[in-house]
Parts: structure tokens; C-alpha cells; sequence
């Protein structure tokens, strides 16, 4: 999948959503593909995602796993997982 359309969407797992089945979970979809059973998105979905330069997409896609990982308690091997369907992505982490 290109940047361009690479939406992330996910469940954060903490005490108020632990009975959700996607708490802790994520996925790369589209915005056409869209799992709304995941309580939140970012990516393609937002304003001016398509102005961006893939770089900077790059940029946004993994501080926004860092941040997941880190806030959302979602397993670092999930997100990576996730993010490497996006074209580019592994090599722009390096």
C-alpha cells in the first residue's frame, strides 16, 4: 500500500477499554477499507495528508507508532508489523 493511502486504526488498551475486542490491536487499512470496529484513525483520513511528501508521511506514521506503543499500550511488534505493509516504510526508519 502507498503512504498516500495508509490509514491507521486502533483500540488503545487501558482499564475503560479492556472488554473491546480490538483493545491493544492495529491495523493499516484505507480509508475506503475502514474497520470502524477500532475506536481510532489517523493517517489518510486526516486533513492534508495528501499534501504531504512521503517523508514526511514516514515521519508521521512513526511517531504515531511510537506513540501507541508507548501510550495506547499496543505491542511494538503489532505496529512494526502493521506499518511494513506500507511501501517504504521499514526503509524510511533506518
Amino acid at each position: 500500500m502507498r503512504s498516500i493511502d495508509a490509514m491507521l486504526v486502533w483500540t488503545p488498551k487501558h482499564p475503560h477499554t479492556e472488554s473491546d475486542e480490538t483493545a491493544g490491536r492495529v491495523k493499516v487499512v484505507t480509508v475506503d477499507t475502514d474497520d470502524n470496529a477500532f475506536l481510532c484513525s489517523a493517517g489518510s483520513c486526516d486533513i492534508g495528508w495528501d499534501a504531504m511528501s512521503d517523508a514526511d508521511r514516514f515521519k508521521h506514521l512513526h511517531q504515531l507508532a511510537e506513540d501507541m506503543i508507548a501510550d495506547d499500550n499496543t505491542p511494538r511488534e503489532d505496529v512494526y508489523a502493521e506499518l511494513d505493509k506500507v511501501e517504504g516504510f521499514r526503509a524510511s526508519v533506518r
